[in-house]
């Protein structure tokens, strides 16, 4: 298996800080819930959004639900079952039209078991088929989900001018060349801007809403694309098959999912660098940013 330009070495050490903030994550990467577990509450609230109707509320959502997801975005903090709701909500309309629309009767089948509904790994896969992202059947949920986000940062390319074209590229810190060659698989750095580029322009089409990013750096590079990305990304809707309640919630879902786990994934494989602070691989000795000593 091809390895990532950042991916760590089985046997390389992880540093303590990003060990104990997502040691979980770590152990199982390719998971929904351990993704939701280490959570920032910013991104948390997206995904509330995206459930909820930004509070509103939507038929197919048990009110007793949507009431506790708003509040615990309200307060700004998420219980550790409030984040397993947030994961069984994107399962279950991940699930199809008919348990969707009888979604007490669903729950109650599933007698509390949160694996009841399709798994995760399903809904990446299927959103991957409704985007036209082509993957492998077996390919893991990391994969699929990078090529999600690859799939619709291509997309989004094709919409704009030469010029923004180009400094796009540049602020995701990739080439014509690299976005046409590249597989599901990005180098995790790639991963990681691309993926906050999809994220933030869908959130600002879907919700009206400014990402907050993990990674500051990010933001002044990004931000200026988020309108164009997101109009291209809004259009999705009017795609054959993308028009049911469900995909205009579980596809930004999954997008926001995937930008999670590849800022997290490339945190925790990543280091800060002493002397400018930029994002470094674990094993770099030096920096590929200024050339300090790291």
């Amino acid at each position: 298996m091809e390895r990532t330009k950042n991916a760590r070495r089985p046997n390389e050490p992880i540093p303590e800080a990003a060990m104990s903030e997502y040691s979980v994550l770590l152990k199982e990467p390719n998971s929904l819930y351990p993704l939701l577990e280490v959570a920032r509450v910013e991104d948390l609230s997206v995904l509330t959004d995206y459930i909820t109707d930004s509070g509103e509320g939507r038929v197919s959502l048990d009110s007793d639900v949507c009431s506790k997801l708003v509040a615990a975005a309200k307060r700004g903090s998420f219980t550790s079952p409030e984040r397993v709701l947030i994961g069984k909500e994107v399962l279950l309309y991940g699930g199809n039209s008919v348990a969707n629309a009888f979604r007490s009767l669903w729950s109650a089948a599933s007698n509390g078991n949160r694996d009841a509904t399709i798994t995760y790994h399903e809904l990446v896969h299927d959103v991957a088929k409704q985007i036209g992202a082509g993957v492998h059947t077996e390919a893991d949920v990391q994969s699929v989900e990078r090529a999600i986000l690859l799939t619709l940062f291509r997309k989004s390319l094709d919409t704009l001018s030469k010029t923004d074209r180009e400094a796009a590229l540049k602020a995701v810190g990739a080439t014509e060349r690299a976005i046409a060659a590249a597989g599901p698989t990005l180098a995790a750095v790639s991963a990681a801007a691309i993926g906050a580029m999809v994220a933030g322009g869908l959130a600002q089409q879907a919700l009206g809403r400014t990402l907050v990013f993990a990674a500051p750096a990010l933001v002044p590079s990004i931000s200026p694309f988020a309108g164009p990305v997101g109009i291209m990304l809004g259009g999705l809707w009017s795609a054959a098959g993308l028009a049911s309640p469900a995909y205009r919630i579980t596809i930004p879902c999954v997008v926001q999912l995937a930008h999670m786990r590849t800022t997290y994934m490339d945190a925790a494989n990543s280091k800060a660098c002493p002397a400018c602070g930029a994002h470094i691989p674990t094993t770099a000795q030096f920096c590929t940013a200024c050339g300090a000593k790291c």
